[in-house]
């Protein structure tokens, strides 16, 4: 039970991160982190979540209208109690056409996956986090178990949910990383929201690629993306939030150039960390027309540091 209770929480993290209604209040999210005792030092359990199927998604167009203007409502009554009524009747009503139009549209979006289907049915959370942890850059101190190993000093919970971009080209991982020092409170935990873009793949059918020897290459990539994402979680949290200055960024989702109002933590081996303007940590390929150039000796590590980026 405590275990399913965890999962409802990070579930409900998750919905306060998509934006679902009624979620907002469960949890403190962006902003500038705040410096955590934590160092290459300290040891940690990476919680692993229930038994089951890693999430994927297709790449929904967010140009798809979804939530816009709707036409202006008369509303009846002549008192304030039956307007009232009348607002929050019509308020209920609009948000169940968005969610059941969000919900189609998901699944149109979602038949991108459907040649992936066979690759991803033995993929589980157990696998991906148990991987993962084993590929960080803190993975000397760490250990991924079912529940908390005593004399650890941090535990580090997360729901990484994956998109695959509808060109194919890219996966996108969204997780959100909860560290909690061990003995405090629920309410004591750092929440840190990270997405990591994968670079675009060159192929012209890169459905192939992905799906080659049982969907090895798409796991390997998950894998990393979410080992990636934990060592941004980490070093972010370690160290002092600087100054950086709001800039106007081009990056790569696939094969479709993306803009991001955010601070730019570190441009390096033809990536850019971000900090958008929701909080989000935001690991992402440069746009082609981008001038980031790679750091001698660097670009074979998994993450690096952050770093000022010098204004």
């Amino acid at each position: 039970m405590a275990r399913l209770g965890r999962w409802l929480w990070l579930a409900g993290l998750w919905l306060i991160w998509t934006g679902i209604p009624g979620a907002a209040g469960a949890a403190e999210t962006g902003g500038q982190p705040v410096r955590l005792d934590l160092d290459r030092q300290s040891s940690w359990t990476l919680l692993l979540p229930d038994e089951g199927p890693v999430v994927f998604h297709g790449m929904v167009d967010q140009d798809d209208g979804v939530g816009g203007a709707h036409n202006a409502v008369m509303y009846p009554g002549n008192n304030a109690g039956t307007f009232l009524a009348a607002v929050l009747t019509h308020g209920l009503l609009v948000e169940a056409s968005r969610k059941n139009q969000r919900t189609r549209i998901q699944e149109a979006a979602d038949r991108v996956l459907d040649d992936y289907r066979p690759s991803l049915a033995g993929f589980t959370y157990a696998d991906l986090m148990t991987r993962a942890q084993g590929m960080t850059a803190w993975a000397g101190n760490g250990v991924a178990a079912g529940s908390e190993v005593e004399g650890r000093q941090w535990r580090v919970e997360s729901l990484p949910v994956f998109t695959l971009t509808q060109d194919q080209r890219a996966i996108v991982l969204d997780n959100p990383v909860l560290l909690r020092k061990a003995g405090t409170q629920a309410d004591e935990a750092t929440l840190i929201q990270v997405r990591v873009v994968s670079q675009p793949r060159p192929e012209t059918e890169p459905g192939h690629y992905w799906t080659a020897a049982q969907g090895q290459a798409l796991r390997d990539e998950s894998i990393r993306l979410v080992a990636q994402s934990l060592d941004i979680a980490f070093e972010v949290a370690s160290q002092d939030a600087g100054q950086y200055p709001q800039k106007t960024l081009r990056y790569m989702e696939g094969g479709v150039e993306k803009i991001e109002r955010a601070q730019l933590l570190r441009e390096q081996c033809g990536r850019l960390l971000l900090r958008n303007l929701r909080g989000v940590l935001m690991s992402v390929p440069a746009a082609r027309r981008s001038t980031v150039s790679p750091s001698a000796g660097s670009c074979g590590a998994l993450s690096q540091s952050v770093q000022p980026s010098g204004g």
